[in-house]
Order: C-alpha cells, then structure tokens, then sequence
C-alpha cells in the first residue's frame, strides 16, 4: 500500500512540476509518461482525449483559414507574393 501511495505521489509531483515549468500547459501530455495505476491511467486518458480534440480543433480553424485565403485570392495560382497583396498574373 505504501509503494502505490509513491508511485501515485511521484506521478502527480511530476505533473504539477513539468505544468509549473510549462508555458504552453497543453503540451503537459507530452511531458508525462503513462502511469502504472488506475487512477493515472484515467487521467492520462483523459488527458490524451482533450489534446486530440483542441488538435482536430486546430486542424478545422486551419481548414477554414486556407479555404477562406482560396477563396479572397479566387482560386489563382498564386506564390508567396499574393499574401503580401500582390497576384502573380499582375506582375
């Protein structure tokens, strides 16, 4: 019983200290390792689920930013040139 208190002990410090040093606390997933008991795993789990829903969030905004760029430039083939407002057919 005292080695779970431990091992969970040494998790959860290991949590709140990568958050504390963390400026981007969204990436806290990516700092930790899975845990060896239940209530970590949960956690872990749920950890895991909320950052592939914000990055499927993410994946939509970014979606929705290049459709919209497609469609203030109309569809040209543009290069780099057109974000600095100037089309390449108007050269």
């Amino acid at each position: 019983m005292l080695i779970n208190f431990f091992r969970k002990k040494r998790f959860y410090d290991e949590v709140i200290n990568n958050l504390e040093q963390l400026d981007k606390k969204y990436l806290i997933l990516e700092t930790v390792n899975m845990p060896e008991f239940y209530e970590g795993e949960l956690m872990y789990q749920f950890l895991y689920e909320i950052n592939k829903s914000m990055l499927e969030r993410i994946g939509e905004y970014e979606f929705s930013i290049n459709d919209f760029k497609d469609y203030v430039i109309g569809g040209r083939d543009c290069s780099a040139d057109c974000y600095n407002g100037n089309a390449a057919d108007d050269k």
